[in-house]
């Protein structure tokens, strides 16, 4: 199985790419601050309800692909960081690749479902670095 772009017209595809990043950012830090298999367990199944609600395909999908890109992600940081003085991106050469409208030169104005991704994200990290600070809601530990 490839792992490659898929082109849509979903929610997903019509966010600006920087309220994605904060979001996954964000998700990211929120599953490696806890040790609870129930965070876990309810991250794991938003993920594929997400995936499903934007006609990703089905779930057994995500988790074949997830080896294919393992090795893909591997083998480009190994090629960088065996070529670090050569990596040169630049504007000009993104716009003529395969899909030239995919790049930042087509800026675009954040919409009200980008800020309030972005905020979420934010507010439910700020959230759970207090929670973890404070002790509010007692989440079961995996280890001590």
């Amino acid at each position: 199985m490839r792992v490659k772009y898929q082109e849509g017209n979903s929610a997903l595809h019509r966010l600006d790419p920087v309220a994605k990043l904060v979001a996954l950012s964000a998700f990211s830090v929120c599953i490696f601050l806890f040790d609870s298999l129930a965070f876990e367990a309810l991250s794991l199944a938003a993920i594929l309800l997400a995936a499903h609600l934007i006609k990703a395909g089905p779930a057994i999908s995500i988790v074949r692909s997830r080896y294919a890109l393992t090795l893909t992600i591997w083998l480009v940081v190994i090629q960088a960081i065996s070529r670090v003085d050569c990596l040169v991106v630049s504007m000009e050469g993104r716009a003529f690749g395969y899909r030239p409208r995919r790049t930042f030169l087509h800026m675009k104005k954040p919409t009200f479902a980008d800020m309030s991704i972005i905020a979420t994200s934010i507010a439910i990290t700020a959230f759970l670095f207090l929670d973890r600070w404070a002790g509010w809601i007692p989440l079961p530990r995996l280890r001590v």
